[in-house]
């Protein structure tokens, strides 16, 4: 695993939680051993989150959304994040590749997404 790659793994937002709902999502991978944070990716413009407002989010650029197999509108969340220790994420079929972001592009989203960690407001999902 390398910095800026995108998988495919299963991942809960907030809302799917309490139904209890889960989907396969696209996901940016960023590693801190012994920690792993995921962030996902969708084709839905990040609905506000009740008592927080405002979203932290970046729009892929059509080239990026293209080197990560998403389709040319995709949302890359900043402010939803589920962390996990490296090591589950090993399991046989949890991780399905899909392609990697440029590294300018993934240092500038590592940057973005260290900040919102960091925001008060943020609590990991």
């Amino acid at each position: 695993m390398q910095p800026g790659e995108v998988f495919r793994t299963l991942y809960l937002w907030r809302h799917e939680k309490a139904r209890g709902r889960k989907r396969p999502a696209a996901c940016l991978l960023v590693k801190a051993p012994p920690l792993a944070y995921l962030y996902p990716i969708t084709s839905t413009m990040p609905p506000p989150v009740v008592g927080r407002g405002t979203r932290v989010f970046i729009v892929l650029p059509e080239t990026e959304a293209h080197r990560v197999n998403q389709p040319e509108t995709s949302f890359l969340i900043l402010d939803e994040v589920n962390i996990c220790r490296e090591d589950d994420l090993r399991q046989p079929g949890r991780l399905v590749q899909l392609g990697s972001f440029s590294p300018d592009f993934f240092d500038k989203t590592a940057r973005l997404a260290l900040a919102a960690l960091k925001a008060p407001a943020l609590a990991p999902a």
